[in-house]
């Protein structure tokens, strides 16, 4: 009763791996697969057993009733598609026992409360309010180009050629104006669907991975997604007028690393390799997907996003109980962190009934023949909490300082690490120089013990900084580099001003206008902003 209850309320992940139709003619272990969608698509049966599908399209339902409105289905609606269905009735404001209690937990358990809002959501029709669907980016608004609706899982369509968008009537996000449009499909006046991303595929490692994209023409691309001093410091605009010396300085550095990193903009994700989700002004990690190249599968790696999360908790706690808290998602270590190799980790904890667990649902290290903690750590792959990512990164300018000054912490660190009797600043002390040590030990950092060894042999044979020594420095950072972050650093190295207005990576046109766009590679020329 409770799989077809949250099929019934648009939480599709419950059907399994393929959950793209409309009707299920049986449930029960012995459930027949059912008739087909417009666009083709079939059911996963609906087995009877409180599994994995089960917990997380409970987890999902909570975290959706916690959301101010939910979709309305137009039962006599003769639509083809159940996006046909939930927007010809508007969306309604949850009250009462529909609206799950903020502090409820995300815990995919079945509690009082829990079943409460599920039982109001059936007797007045209440669908899931974010409804991500794919199709051809001209002809998103016509339902017969649909080619899926209902997408949860990373996999669910596994094209790269579609878009995937989302209705999103749950008016959880303040958004720009030029993004709070209504648009009409089929008929009605609807908010303009979302664009997400795309999907794509990957190997690594002689592994298959794939999930969610967005780059490109997927991005905003407006000021308050891209990376400008206005995101990073909340002042500044696209030109920097207004910022101190030390925060244009600093801001250079870390525009620089994200130019590699994201695109120069907050909302370009992705999850498609082996960590699960990554996004950010360094592409912070979420949860190991596959091997480590050693034979094991680490299900429960510390990553940088859980410390990102203990940061933001610390520091912004009712931006991250907003943004990510309210899901059910915390780090397994309270902030302050103490920092390894520079850098910042910790696993992530998700809420049930008996207290926090591991994302992986598993506390131990895989055995290569086990594969559930592989499996438990697609939840972080899943295409509505991409979503919700996504959105935080486009739309709170808070989430996005916060950010900044997680990044420029790293940057300390750097900074700070042990050359001799001094420290990397003592070396470093150009635009160049920083920006350059900084995306190589993002990528790496393992970076920062050769790069410190090569700058103590610089110091010993040149014991006065100067340009020279710079210069000695900065090659010491190339050499120091491995993967494609040694292409990156030679770029920075070369530019004399900082990529923007009408610059373009990866089919990203910048806007970013600086005042002051040039970046030096001259002695004394950073001046840095703490956190």
């Amino acid at each position: 009763m409770l799989q077809f209850a949250l099929f019934e309320t648009g939480f599709w992940l419950i059907a399994g791996k393929r959950a793209r139709g409309r009707t299920i003619t049986a449930f029960g272990p012995s459930a027949a697969v059912g008739a087909t969608n417009a666009a083709g698509g079939r059911f996963g049966t609906l087995d009877g057993a409180f599994g994995r599908s089960t917990q997380w399209a409970l987890r999902e339902f909570q975290c959706h009733a916690k959301l101010p409105q939910a979709a309305v289905e137009d039962l006599h609606s003769t639509g083809e598609l159940h996006l046909q269905r939930i927007i010809r009735r508007p969306p309604e404001v949850l009250s009462g026992h529909a609206l799950y209690p903020e502090a409820g937990l995300a815990s995919g358990g079945l509690n009082a409360a829990t079943a409460r809002a599920l039982q109001s959501w059936l007797e007045r029709a209440y669908r899931c309010p974010v409804h991500v669907y794919a199709s051809p980016a001209a002809r998103s608004l016509d339902p017969a180009a649909v080619v899926q609706e209902g997408i949860w899982r990373y996999d669910d369509y596994d094209s790269n050629a579609p878009r995937m968008f989302a209705v999103d009537l749950s008016a959880t996000y303040p958004l720009p104006a030029s993004i709070n449009t209504t648009v009409q499909m089929d008929g009605q006046t609807i908010p303009k669907p979302i664009t997400i991303g795309g999907y794509t595929g990957y190997n690594q490692g002689g592994v298959t991975y794939g999930g969610q994209l967005t780059g490109g023409s997927h991005i905003w691309n407006l000021e308050t997604t891209e990376v400008t001093p206005q995101t990073i410091y909340g002042s500044g605009g696209y030109t920097g007028t207004g910022l101190s010396a030390a925060q244009l300085s600093t801001f250079k550095v870390v525009r620089a690393a994200s130019h590699f990193e994201c695109l120069g903009h907050f909302d370009s994700l992705n999850a498609y390799d082996r960590v699960t989700l990554s996004f950010g002004l360094c592409h912070w990690t979420l949860a190991v997907l596959g091997h480590s190249g050693s034979g094991t599968i680490p299900v429960e790696e510390a990553r940088e996003m859980g410390a990102l999360f203990a940061y933001i908790a610390s520091v912004e706690p009712q931006v991250f109980r907003e943004t990510i808290g309210r899901f059910g998602m915390s780090a397994a270590s309270a902030w302050p962190l103490a920092a390894g190799g520079g850098a910042y980790f910790s696993a992530i904890h998700m809420e049930s009934e008996s207290g926090p667990v591991m994302l992986c649902g598993a506390n131990y290290r895989a055995d290569p023949t086990r594969k559930e903690g592989i499996e438990d750590n697609h939840y972080g792959h899943l295409w509505p909490l991409y979503y919700r990512m996504q959105m935080a990164n486009r739309t709170s300018n808070r989430f996005q300082i916060a950010c900044g000054k997680f990044a420029r912490q790293r940057i300390a660190n750097i900074l700070a690490a042990r050359v001799g009797t001094g420290r990397v600043s003592d070396y470093l002390t150009s635009e160049k120089a920083v920006a350059m040590a900084y995306r190589a030990h993002i990528y790496t950092t393992s970076t920062l013990n050769r790069l410190t060894t090569a700058l103590g042999a610089i110091g010993r044979a040149n014991p006065t900084h100067n340009q020279a020594r710079e210069e000695l420095a900065m090659t010491a950072i190339e050499r120091a580099a491995s993967g494609p972050a040694v292409g990156h650093v030679q770029s920075i190295r070369g530019w004399s001003d900082l990529p923007q207005r009408n610059g373009i990576a990866l089919g990203v046109t910048y806007r970013l206008n600086l005042d002051d766009p040039s970046i030096s590679g001259t002695v004394g020329s950073f001046r840095f902003d703490p956190p």
